[in-house]
């Protein structure tokens, strides 16, 4: 019992700095406060120049640091939604498969696509053809294979098995972990920097040399036969990266990211699909000369994370030829004849809503390396219809469902899982002044949206409650898996090449202090006086009437699930425990959650991503070597296209005594600003990212002696550093992009074919402002499209960097209406 006191006593604690951070424990503080209220700000919001980048001693501890406090931020706000298990699961495997490792890996597993199958598998739905093929299953066909155009972890999953990326991975020699290689690179353990930097160990650019011809052959099931057997070419390298600028594909957003993306992609995705060109994205090119591709990223990396970044299948070759054979509308499709294989395997059958089938490939260069003579995917309705059909050996592997738990959990073909994600409720945290401007009727993420918002939820000591009211190790146990108390699961490593993981390391740990770690963060009495304190407040602010102990007033928020099956299995424990610990402790009120769920498992996803949910079961997965690039899917203006949980600023500064409030190092940050200073350079004005350089506006008009010709008038701002270490300059001559000039207007036709070019001096560049003037500029008849490239020099503590900003425009737009009557 005095175990528990002093629980609650540090629970208290916590919550009480919780409330003194803020007025109101809402998102948002009230309009009005008393004086006595009133907390004065001392600590100062940064304005200059930060970066924590690079690979020397003194950056590393610092973004662990930073790490820490941002997990700690996404959990204090719940911008990263309520975590309580991660997605390990016990799981059965046939006796008839002869694993090549007992232990699982995080990050790699048992092994499971270079195991051996001693046997045919003998149920009744099995093909006598197929019997040796690794038979498993999955709840949904995705209709396609092309991951570039796809967000589903399941066309991930097919899709890895006919790709290939420029390295991949392998166990080591004891099979205790595993080791990257060169697979499509060219003999080289990593990219080759080009502008590397001693002083921080990165760089911006990379080249990586690449296998082409020989061995290196393309394979297809289909009736393009002709391109079974096709060695690859160069050229076939510079195609996926094509497709994705170009058409418009869902992937195309993951190359212009500022972290992992590329320079030039970003501007070029402004463009409308059909007027997009990979040839104008600098950080993106083919070396003929050295058989290789070259890359610019957005920001600097390490020769690891450089590589990490750039072995994704999703850069495997693709020659040109098949894409036009196919069309790009079909493929990927599902169709064998729509599908090119670059791995270990081929579409063999896909039957849609029935099964997708792989047959090894032969011509694969590792082909010796994998055993299965092919995978077979059978669509199933859920996890209990597959145990059954693991148990009528028409499966090689199932995990168990909660209801079979106690009977197998033991089981000696049972395997236990490590999880590479944590599950959570997601949260819609966001009052309905913060939900309009992100969902209403001009909301910046998704406009239009519909949604009653209940108090509760924008009330951060009733979420903390839903926290503490949680019985992880019951629940795990329930799921076959593990709890989980933070955002990061064990699979995420702070120092990947050591294989040390953050959830182990002290800054780690550090995070999950106060949580009361000894019980998985359960504690329901303190979960009680959180929701007794919500609810207090929710009242007195007039959001809530209470009511009686005969006639309470019910508060019914819903938790949006994946499946039906989902709501019995997982919902039902959830509900009890949180409706149990609010009930017991909150007079007037009665809590009657709603389990709700669809047929198609993406609404959940879609109810998030538009805010029209109050909890909802997800998470997001991935990039489990950088976490603090994967950091990005939280920020509130959903860069990445993956943020899931809505409520606070992550653009805002908030003063240090509020909930959000960031410090580091005696200087305040937001969140996107502390975030972005840990992968390169950030200016930061009162705590707020800003761009270093902006053009602000411009416009043409006929010259009065030649009214062939025009006039044009360009001005903007740059970024004045305080402290002069990071000094802007004109630069008169182009350096970057060859232009020949600060400014240049680069005209095309409708084709987009190049025309002419006009540099330009600048002609006022002083105090963070710039202008151009110019007069009897010649534009040709037929142009069409007008990039504008602005050359400046930035140099940080004595070392110049070129940079080009790059402006891509319809000349239509610009061009000024002849006067009435010529």
């Amino acid at each position: 019992m005095k175990k528990k006191k002093l629980l609650i006593v540090g629970l208290l604690g916590l919550v009480a700095l919780s409330g003194c951070k803020k007025p109101s424990s809402s998102v948002e503080a009230p309009s009005e406060v008393s004086s006595e209220d009133v907390l004065v700000e001392t600590v100062p919001a940064v304005s200059g120049v930060r970066t924590f980048a690079g690979e020397n001693p003194a950056a590393i501890k610092d973004r662990k640091d930073i790490l820490t406090l941002l997990e700690s931020y996404a959990l204090d706000t719940f911008i990263g939604g309520i975590p309580y298990r991660d997605n390990s699961a016990v799981v059965l495997y046939s006796s008839d498969l002869k694993m090549p490792a007992d232990d699982y890996v995080v990050g790699y597993g048992f092994g499971v696509g270079e195991a051996e199958i001693l046997a045919p598998l003998t149920g009744s739905q099995v093909a006598p053809e197929r019997a040796k093929y690794y038979h498993t299953w999955t709840s949904q066909d995705p209709g396609t294979i092309n991951y570039m155009d796809s967000q589903e972890s399941v066309t991930g999953d097919l899709h890895s098995l006919i790709s290939s990326g420029y390295w991949g991975t392998k166990f080591n020699a004891d099979k205790t972990g595993y080791e990257w290689y060169p697979l499509l690179a060219n003999d080289v353990e990593r990219p080759i920097p080009l502008n590397f930097d001693e002083a921080t160990g990165t760089a911006t650019k990379w080249r990586v040399p690449l296998k082409v011809g020989g061995d290196l052959k393309y394979n297809t099931l289909g009736v393009h036969s002709e391109f079974a057997g096709l060695e690859v070419k160069l050229e076939d390298y510079l195609v996926p990266f094509k497709l994705m600028v170009e058409t418009g594909w869902f992937r195309g957003t993951d190359l212009a990211s500022k972290d992992s993306g590329f320079v030039g992609v970003a501007e070029e995705l402004q463009k409308p699909v059909g007027e997009r060109s990979i040839e104008r994205v600098q950080g993106i090119k083919l070396n003929v000369a050295e058989q290789a591709m070259e890359f610019e990223f957005n920001s600097a990396k390490s020769p690891f994370y450089a590589m990490y970044n750039l072995a994704s299948g999703l850069f495997m070759p693709i020659p040109q030829s098949f894409i036009d054979r196919v069309g790009v509308e079909n493929y990927g499709k599902a169709d064998i004849d729509n599908t090119l294989s670059l791995g270990v395997y081929n579409l063999e059958i896909w039957e849609k809503d029935k099964q997708v089938v792989f047959k090894k490939n032969p011509l694969w260069i590792e082909a010796d390396r994998y055993t299965h003579e092919g995978y077979v995917f059978t669509i199933l309705d859920d996890s209990n219809t597959a145990f059954q059909q693991f148990l009528a050996n028409n499966l090689h592997s199932a995990g168990v469902p909660a209801s079979y738990l106690k009977e197998y959990r033991n089981d000696e073909r049972a395997r236990q899982t490590k999880g590479d994600t944590t599950w959570k409720l997601q949260v819609n945290a966001a009052n309905q002044e913060r939900w309009n401007e992100l969902f209403g009727e001009e909301g910046s993420i998704a406009p239009g949206g519909e949604w009653e918002l209940k108090p509760v939820m924008s009330n951060l000591d009733f979420l903390n409650g839903v926290y503490y009211s949680l019985n992880r190790d019951q629940l795990a146990d329930t799921t076959g898996s593990r709890p989980a108390l933070g955002f990061f699961s064990e699979a995420y490593m702070i120092d990947p090449e050591s294989g040390v993981s953050w959830r182990v390391s002290e800054e780690g740990q550090a995070v999950l202090e106060g949580r009361s770690t000894e019980t998985n963060g359960f504690n329901k009495e303190a979960a009680g006086q959180l929701f007794n304190k919500a609810m207090n407040d929710l009242v007195a602010e007039g959001k809530y009437t209470r009511g009686t102990a005969e006639n309470p007033t019910v508060i019914s928020p819903r938790i949006h699930f994946q499946t039906v099956q989902q709501t019995v299995d997982e919902g039902g424990p959830l509900k009890r425990m949180i409706e149990a610990a609010f009930n017991d402790a909150v007079e007037g009120f009665k809590l009657d959650i709603e389990l709700f769920a669809t047929q198609n498992w993406m609404d959940a996803y879609y109810a998030m991503m538009f805010g029209e949910f109050d909890f909802a079961f997800g998470s997001i997965s991935g990039n489990t070597l950088d976490p603090l690039s994967f950091m990005l899917t939280l920020c509130s203006d959903n860069r990445s296209g993956f943020t899931l949980s809505w409520g606070h600023d992550t653009g805002h500064t908030y003063n240090s005594y509020e909930v959000g409030g960031l410090v580091f190092k005696g200087e305040r940050y937001s969140y996107d600003a502390l975030l972005e200073s840990t992968l390169g350079l950030t200016i930061i004005e009162e705590g707020k990212t800003v761009p270093s350089f902006s053009l602000k506006g411009l416009d043409f008009g006929f010259n009065e002696a030649d009214p062939t010709k025009y006039d044009f008038v360009a001005q903007g701002t740059y970024y004045v550093d305080p402290a002069g270490e990071y000094v802007i300059t004109p630069d008169p001559n182009g350096t970057k992009e060859e232009t020949g000039g600060f400014l240049a207007l680069v005209f095309y036709n409708s084709e987009g074919e190049f025309q002419s070019i006009v540099p330009l001096p600048a002609t006022t560049f002083e105090n963070g402002a710039w202008t151009v003037v110019a007069e009897g500029i010649s534009v040709p008849e037929d142009a069409h499209y007008m990039d504008i490239y602005i050359s400046t020099i930035h140099t940080y503590k004595g070392i110049p960097e070129y940079r080009a900003n790059i402006y891509e425009l319809y000349w239509s737009s610009f061009a000024p209406e002849a006067p009435a009557g010529e």
